[in-house]
């Protein structure tokens, strides 16, 4: 199947693809003053009135028209403003706690990006991000600096890669919100926004200062490609943090041009031979370069016959996974019908068929070829383990080969109904992130079997939709074991919890005695 590409003027809210498939930015760069760049000395800070900081993560995906997720990214920065005092012109600001997951690969990003910002009212006027690439996702900085900006006296218009769209915005208490007054535009596709911007208070607008604020953004374009049609999903959340202290350097306006990205740092030919495949699966073995991987897969499946790859996973435990790997991302017919086949090899170690099950899930737009391997392990009962992979691989697919995806689904509805798979098959659907069937998990939150109501419980907790349905699960029957898998899935989930469910919460806090509950619920409701 031939791999689908979206064009950068698709993406008419950041102006940048931030999950492009593959993206390797092969060194993270130092700043020459990294060490100086951000200290906890509070003399750097003169008056906290002219300062402020924020959590930013933004989300990405390419769905099909049943709502399987062609590619998907994560970037998230926290962002620190110290204003100028007096007429300065600029003012300095910094990214630090840089992460970006594309397509489940973490990129590398710098540990820190320094730029200076102009502010006027409640605007963001201009940005300087010293040289850094435009090529580089952090240059979708702007973006988000607009999508910060607001005024109650005017209309702003905003450009990005299709055009410009002309704001009106309009104040209710401490909210704040837009609508369009103007667009011109270069696509007709279809395309949805919202957009609502919390105050801490409001008298903030009566300031000069950017922040404190909290936004919440989203923005949904259908894009038709040939015959087939796509949406293009992004979503903005910025919360307040506390504001750390950074050193006011005197930044040159070339500080950033040396930050590796894409275009600008084209890799060296990776060229495998017999000599050197063990050094490089050694080195894959530490890095999980999916370029190297691809590399060395290739070689494998030029070079070596099914025995010879077999021998190579019994004799070199250290190594099967790097091995593995390579299969995996040579992305080739002949690679899934290798991993395939190493599926039935009952001699090969459990943790081997266990990467191998793992492996054929995520192939990118596989055949037939996995999805029936995979079934027919899933469907073997007589290794609970293996065949408990195997499903959870069979959800994995459903991201990985939309091709699939109906045939992933209709597996996954009947294991809802085999009692024995049902936990797993749980977790398999989370895995999925089949919508329709997402949806169908809220009637197992009280089910009679602990183990189905705590996976489910599980793979709810990350998701604001279900966060009624999942507190009132956990409160009405507390179980030591269902607290601590809501409380680590939610930690890690990107949204916060209602008033009325921290109450909840609060109140079961203070009604219980066990103290392992006690101390997991302490830690999400701040006791």
């Amino acid at each position: 199947m031939k791999k689908i590409t979206i064009t950068l003027a698709s993406f008419s809210l950041l102006g940048i693809l931030v999950f492009v498939a593959n993206l390797s930015l092969k060194q993270a760069y130092q700043s020459p003053d990294a060490k100086a760049v951000r200290t906890a000395n509070p003399n750097h800070v003169k008056s906290q009135e002219h300062v402020s900081g924020y959590r930013v993560h933004i989300q990405s995906a390419v769905l099909s028209d049943k709502g399987t997720a062609f590619a998907h990214s994560d970037l998230i920065w926290n962002m620190y403003f110290h204003q100028a005092l007096g007429n300065a012109s600029r003012s300095a600001a910094l990214l630090t706690d840089i992460e970006f997951v594309s397509d489940n690969k973490t990129q590398h990003m710098p540990q820190h990006l320094p730029f200076y910002f102009s502010y006027d009212g409640q605007q963001f006027v201009h940005s300087d991000l010293l040289g850094l690439a435009q090529s580089h996702p952090l240059s979708v900085l702007p973006k988000v600096l607009d999508l910060m900006s607001y005024s109650l006296t005017e209309t702003l218009t905003f450009n990005d890669a299709l055009g410009s769209t002309t704001y009106r915005f309009e104040q209710d208490g401490n909210t704040i919100g837009r609508k369009i007054v103007r667009q011109q535009r270069q696509t007709n596709n279809k395309a949805q926004e919202s957009w609502l911007l919390t105050l801490k208070n409001a008298e903030h607008t009566m300031t000069n200062q950017p922040g404190p604020l909290t936004l919440e953004y989203s923005h949904t374009q259908t894009l038709q490609q040939n015959t087939q049609q796509y949406q293009i999903v992004q979503t903005v959340k910025i919360q307040p943090v506390e504001y750390q202290p950074f050193a006011l350097a005197n930044w040159s306006a070339s500080h950033n041009a040396s930050i590796s990205s894409l275009d600008n740092n084209p890799s060296a030919p990776i060229v495998i031979t017999a000599e050197n495949f063990m050094a490089q699966l050694d080195q894959l073995t530490g890095s999980l370069d999916p370029m190297l991987a691809k590399e060395i897969g290739k070689f494998m499946l030029k070079n070596y016959d099914h025995s010879t790859i077999k021998a190579y996973l019994t004799e070199h435990a250290g190594l099967n996974s790097a091995l593995i790997y390579s299969l995996q991302k040579a992305q080739t017919l002949e690679a899934e019908q290798t991993l395939a086949d190493l599926l039935i090899e009952r001699d090969l170690d459990h943790p081997s068929l266990q990467k191998v099950a793992m492996a054929l899930g995520r192939i990118e737009n596989a055949s037939n070829i996995a999805f029936t391997s995979l079934q027919a392990v899933a469907d073997d009962h007589s290794d609970q383990t293996l065949s408990g992979v195997a499903l959870l691989s069979i959800g994995t697919m459903n991201k990985f080969s939309p091709a699939q995806s109906q045939q992933v689904e209709r597996l996954l509805e009947r294991k809802l109904t085999e009692p024995q798979q049902l936990p797993t098959a749980i977790l398999a659907i989370a895995n999925s992130k089949n919508p329709a069937l997402v949806n169908r998990l809220p009637e197992y939150l009280n089910h009679t079997d602990g183990q189905v109501r705590r996976n489910t419980i599980k793979s709810l907790a990350n998701n604001e939709v279900y966060q009624d349905q999942v507190v009132t699960s956990l409160t009405d029957a507390p179980d030591v074991n269902t607290v601590d898998a809501f409380v680590r899935t939610y930690q890690r989930a990107d949204y916060t919890l209602s008033e009325e469910n921290i109450g909840k919460l609060t109140a079961f806090y203070q009604a219980t005695t066990h103290p392992i509950i006690k101390k997991r619920l302490a830690s999400i409701i701040q006791q």
